[in-house]
C-alpha cells in the first residue's frame, strides 16, 4: 500500500509542477501590468496560457492587455476563450463589449453589455456604454433610460449627455 502511494505521489509531482509554474507565470503577469509593464504581463500571460490552456483568469487579464494596445481582435479571442471555460464574470462581457464597439460589432456589444448589467445591475459604466452604442445606432429611445440609470449609479458623463 506504502509503494502504491509513493508511485502515485510521484506520479502526481509533474502535473502539480506545471500547475505551480502556470500560477508563478499568472503572477509574473499581474505585477507586470501593475508596474504597467504590459509587454512583459503579455509575455508571462502567454506563458501561463501555454502551461495551463484552461486558465481562465489569464486569458481574461491578457484581454484587456489587448484592449490597452488597441488588439480589439485578438482582445475578443481571449474574452471568448474566458466565457468558453464558463467561470467568466461581468467584466468579461464588459470588456469584450468595449473590443466589439470599437471594431463596429455594435450588436453583439450590446449584448455584451447587457449580459454585463445582468450579472451586475449596478455597473453603472456597461448602462454608460451600452447607451453610447445604443445611440452610435440612433437609438435614442433605448439610450435614454441607460444613460439616466447610469447618471443614477454616479457615472457623471452620462449626466451630462442626459
Amino acid at each position: 500500500m506504502k509503494t502504491i502511494f509513493h508511485i502515485l505521489l510521484f506520479l502526481m509531482i509533474p502535473v502539480f509542477g506545471i500547475s505551480q509554474n502556470a500560477n508563478e507565470l499568472y503572477i509574473k503577469g499581474i505585477q507586470s501590468f501593475d508596474q504597467k509593464k504590459f509587454n512583459d504581463a503579455l509575455t508571462y500571460l502567454g506563458k501561463a496560457i501555454e502551461k495551463s490552456p484552461d486558465f481562465n483568469e489569464a486569458y481574461q487579464k491578457r484581454g484587456v492587455i489587448f484592449l490597452i494596445f488597441k488588439d480589439f481582435k485578438r482582445a475578443i479571442a481571449d474574452f471568448d476563450k474566458a466565457i468558453d471555460l464558463g467561470t467568466a464574470n461581468e467584466m468579461v462581457y464588459y470588456n469584450r463589449g468595449i473590443a466589439e464597439r470599437n471594431i463596429g460589432e455594435l450588436n453583439p456589444a450590446i449584448n455584451d453589455f447587457t449580459k454585463a448589467i445582468s450579472m451586475n445591475p449596478d455597473f453603472g459604466l456597461a448602462y454608460f456604454n451600452r447607451a453610447l452604442t445604443k445611440l452610435s445606432l440612433d437609438d435614442f429611445t433605448g439610450a435614454c433610460p441607460d444613460l439616466s440609470r447610469a447618471a443614477d449609479l454616479g457615472i457623471e458623463t452620462a449626466s451630462e449627455i442626459y
